[in-house]
């Protein structure tokens, strides 16, 4: 029963108190090498994230990652901006496999878009390059944007019920 619960997993997602079918949404998830943290909550691609923007509280799922050098890009195709409340984020090391973890300085957000080209809308968190030193430590090409908070904070998730608790594994 594992298998069916994994496969039912990635067809559906809990958005706002409803079961969504995603199974038209394409998200490699093995591939994605970044998560990040809010307090003890492990986020991760492909969860309904919430975030907040000049609009105020916006949500969608982390469907992957978006350069910073071409958020014009995105903008002209009506991507909004986002900030995500983290504590810690952590990389993939290219190396050793192992997820590389720093803190997100008090004050500071990681930088994401909302695409809403998809329904429901997708996030992809901003990346940029990683220099010298950030290559040297997480052994990976790029990192999280991060910045100042300018909006509101709002909690990225919660602890979500299992929802496939009932099919056993």
């Amino acid at each position: 029963m594992g298998w069916l619960r994994k496969k039912l997993e990635l067809l559906f997602i809990r958005l706002e108190g409803r079961l969504i079918n995603i199974s038209h949404i394409v998200i490699n998830i093995e591939n994605m090498c970044s998560v990040f943290k809010n307090k003890n909550l492990v986020l991760k691609p492909g969860r309904v994230l919430k975030g907040a923007n000049i609009h105020g509280e916006v949500s969608g799922i982390w469907a992957g990652f978006a350069r910073s050098e071409i958020l014009d890009w995105w903008e002209r195709r009506g991507a909004e901006e986002v900030e995500l409340t983290a504590t810690s984020f952590a990389e993939r090391s290219g190396g050793t496999g192992q997820l590389v973890w720093e803190n997100v300085p008090e004050g500071h957000v990681i930088s994401a878009i909302l695409d809403h080209r998809e329904n429901p809308a997708l996030l992809k968190v901003v990346t940029r390059p990683a220099n010298e030193e950030e290559l040297s430590k997480f052994e990976h090409p790029r990192l999280p944007l991060l910045r100042k908070r300018r909006f509101e904070a709002v909690s990225p998730g919660d602890e979500e019920p299992d929802l496939f608790s009932a099919l056993g594994d």
